[in-house]
């Protein structure tokens, strides 16, 4: 014989499941809620890929020297990525490998050991001109900030304040060098950490000291995000279970379909509304943690990456001459600010970069490449 629960204990259990986890997590899924709204007009703070190649010097390789193949070797990295750019005024190879970086001279074939403040600060001067009666030294980071948890491959960096609130601006603007790759990596304004504080960091709860605990980020999010579901869900079969079709509550003589008055009567409605909304919202947000690996993963696996390249990177076919032939071919058309190497079918093949012709800032200044 089937084992039935008690009606009361099934309301009982709903009451109180809404109501302490109401209590418990209401205003965390208040924040969640407001944060995702200033997320969908402003995000974390970055380094647009139009601005980054806009300050780049123009590509010059009349130095170059080594190939890239034997500058790998020599610096003991086997890559799956190569960029062709500048450091100063030389060329350089910068090499990736499961998103670790190493930078390779390509004039005489030395590794970039990283970077000292001086360095630091003239390679700011070369990116922001305009602000070079400003630009002080700020901080060399070996463990990321708030706004560089995501470029930990990156790491060390320097940290230059660009000065331009000293200079009438407003922005209040930081810069980040990396040392692996002697290249700005990273943007911030006033605004834009003020905004992300307000959105992303609240909303991914993206503190620096949490966010470092990578195991405890994530399951932390999960089980909030499974308290949130709960919440609503409780909420919304308990909001229904008390709706009435027929009117059968009397409030002051009058007929209602809930029993509620006041601000519980507009909790009420509102939890109906919705609930399933709220529910489904909390829902997505939990399943995009991926908890348990509860789906297959959506990048390509290095198998896939080298069937489709037809192995690793064939370095042995991109020689200082070809490079350099290549930039010839693409001179007439525009002047690169960057190359980078790609394979297809064992084939490597030259992507080259160039920012827009002109570029509006947000505060009104325009960047000329």
């Amino acid at each position: 014989m089937a084992m039935r629960l008690p009606r009361f204990a099934v309301r009982r259990a709903l009451i109180y499941t809404h109501r302490w986890l109401g209590i418990a997590g209401g205003l965390l899924f208040v924040a969640w809620f407001v944060s995702g709204l200033v997320m969908m007009y402003e995000r974390m703070p970055a380094l647009a890929p139009e601005e980054r190649l806009m300050r780049l010097p123009p590509l010059d390789l009349s130095e170059l020297a080594v190939a890239p193949a034997d500058a790998a070797h020599g610096a003991g990295f086997q890559p799956d990525r190569l960029r062709v750019g500048m450091l100063g005024r030389r060329p350089v190879y910068r090499f990736t490998r499961d998103g670790e970086w190493s930078t390779v001279f390509a004039d005489d074939g030395r590794p970039l050991r990283g970077l000292t403040a001086g360095e630091a600060i003239a390679l700011a001067h070369q990116f922001a001109p305009e602000f070079a009666r400003g630009i002080q030294y700020d901080a060399h980071l070996t463990d990321p900030d708030q706004w560089t948890l995501q470029l930990r491959g990156l790491m060390p960096m320097h940290r230059v304040a660009l000065g331009d609130s000293s200079l009438g601006e407003s922005n209040d603007s930081y810069i980040y060098i990396s040392d692996r790759t002697g290249e700005a990596v990273m943007k911030t304004t006033r605004a834009g950490r003020r905004w992300a504080y307000a959105g992303a960091v609240m909303h991914w709860l993206y503190f620096t000291p949490f966010r470092r605990q990578t195991g405890l980020w994530v399951n932390t999010v999960i089980w909030l995000s499974i308290a949130g579901c709960l919440l609503t869900l409780s909420g919304l079969l308990w909001g229904i279970w008390r709706y009435s079709l027929r009117t059968r509550y009397r409030r002051k003589g009058i007929r209602a379909r809930s029993p509620y008055a006041g601000l519980m009567r507009w909790h009420h409605y509102a939890g109906l509304i919705f609930g399933l909304t709220t529910f489904t919202w909390i829902l997505s947000g939990c399943l995009s943690m991926d908890p348990w690996s509860w789906h297959p993963g959506t990048s390509p696996t290095r198998q896939q990456r080298d069937a489709v390249a037809g192995g690793p990177p064939r370095l042995d076919l991109v020689t200082p001459e070809r490079l350099r032939a290549a930039l010839d071919a693409i001179a007439p058309s525009f002047v690169p600010k960057e190359l980078e190497v790609l394979q297809f079918r064992a084939e490597p093949f030259l992507v080259a970069y160039r920012p827009p012709s002109a570029r509006q800032t947000g505060d009104g200044r325009r960047i000329e490449p």
